[in-house]
């Protein structure tokens, strides 16, 4: 049965975002959208939950025409665009909760601090982490103030919330995407170059395609953040040079 509480996502043009929207959708009355780029209505698509399509719904989120709009209309927001962006907030009532997604908790904490140092901003602010998962998890940083209000609230979504600490998550990042992510951008263009004389092995073209897949849904925000990771222990250290450079060749 839908909630009577209103939902906003910000975002809501990128791939998060839209399956953010239907899930949003498919548990609350009142969700609103809004994105830097022209939104389109949501249709075709799923939701966190994989087997949950918009096509399904009877409700249809509406458009907000700008970002304080947006905030004024929800009581939850999701911000699940770049963390970079929450410069352009300016304001959040008491009675609003605030949501930052990122793949690295440490970067929300850092714009959650800054955040709270405006005057307008008096809500309350979750650290989380969807994962997009098939167990439809979200982790939630524990020792963030909205912790135990977004955990009912992804409940209330009907996805699976674990908790942990901040640096647990992004421990387990570093381990994972992180890693991931560092053989892209210091082995991707060899195995491109070495695809293109034949001298790949069938483990290493799949590994490339992995790869391929990767950089086709990363976007250059995306890959900056989670190379970010504090946990990241890479050796050599990344540096942001040698991300833009990859960037600058691979992204078009």
């Amino acid at each position: 049965m839908s909630k009577q509480e209103s939902i906003g996502i910000v975002g809501a043009y990128g791939d998060l975002g839209r399956q953010m929207a239907v899930q949003a959708t498919s548990a609350y009355s009142e969700v609103f959208l809004y994105d830097i780029p022209k939104v389109s209505p949501v249709s075709s698509l799923q939701g966190i939950d994989s087997e949950l399509s918009a096509e399904t719904l009877n409700n249809r989120p509406q458009i907000a025409n700008n970002l304080g709009e947006l905030v004024e209309l929800s009581d939850i927001v999701h911000w699940c665009a770049p963390i970079s962006g929450l410069e352009d907030l300016e304001k959040i009532d008491e009675d609003t909760t605030l949501i930052l997604h990122d793949s690295v908790m440490q970067n929300s904490i850092e714009a959650s601090t800054d955040l709270k140092q405006c005057i307008n901003v008096l809500g309350t602010i979750a650290i989380v982490h969807c994962l997009v998962n098939n167990p439809n998890t979200v982790v939630v940083a524990s020792d963030s103030l909205g912790a135990n209000l977004a955990w009912n609230h992804f409940i209330t979504l009907g996805l699976s919330p674990i908790y942990k600490t901040v640096k647990e998550h992004d421990t387990a990042m570093a381990q994972s995407q992180g890693v991931f992510a560092l053989n892209i951008l210091r082995h991707y263009a060899d195995l491109k170059q070495l695809q293109s004389i034949g001298l790949l092995t069938q483990s290493s073209l799949e590994f490339l395609h992995a790869m391929e897949a990767r950089v086709s849904r990363w976007t250059p925000v995306t890959l900056k953040a989670i190379l970010s990771n504090p946990e990241l222990n890479a050796s050599p250290q990344v540096t942001l040079v040698e991300i833009d450079d990859f960037i600058s060749e691979h992204y078009h």
